[in-house]
């Protein structure tokens, strides 16, 4: 379940996402300009967030506040504070941004070979080979925490039958190995 405050906003030139379900301590230098400083720590992503806008803590509020700021500049104060807050680009815009030039000069998916292996025949006709067990022997660690990644995690091993999950408090999230 979101919280209430993570949705899109209007600002006065676009639109902002806020994600405010982190609860997790968020630790930002004080001073951005200087390579050794004091830090500070805000309880909740949802807190900094507010701290940010000046205003209480309701959704009419929230609004308000942002509807006085540029989306990017948001943005990038929420980013300096280690928050998680996005402006909304079209496709064009994003596409013009050295993140999006990047981004269209990589393939998203790539295989590196590590070693060799038998080549693994599949077939459908319930002999060995069978499609139905394409991903018998495979590994996968999974280390996402939010959303879309343990999903999807969960989903591959009920293709591979097997999802023992541990809690790394080091990492502060669930890792699953499969």
């Amino acid at each position: 379940m979101f919280d209430e405050f993570s949705d899109i906003y209007k600002t006065k030139d676009g639109y902002v996402r806020l994600h405010t379900n982190f609860p997790q301590y968020v630790l930002f230098p004080l001073n951005l300009k200087q390579e050794h400083t004091a830090h500070c720590c805000i309880s909740s992503h949802k807190q900094g967030l507010l701290d940010i806008l000046q205003c209480e803590p309701t959704k009419a509020a929230v609004a308000a506040a942002l509807a006085e700021w540029s989306a990017e500049e948001f943005e990038s104060v929420a980013f300096q504070r280690h928050l998680c807050a996005a402006a909304l680009r079209s496709f064009e815009v994003m596409d013009s941004t050295p993140h999006g030039i990047y981004q269209t000069n990589i393939n998203p998916v790539s295989i590196t070979k590590i070693g060799d292996a038998p080549k693994r025949v599949l077939s459908d006709d319930g002999q060995a080979g069978d499609i139905r067990y394409a991903l018998e022997g495979i590994r996968v660690l999974d280390l996402t925490r939010v959303l879309a990644g343990p999903i999807c995690g969960r989903t591959l091993a009920g293709k591979l039958y097997s999802y023992p999950t541990t809690r790394s408090s080091a990492l502060n999230h669930y890792c699953a190995v499969l």
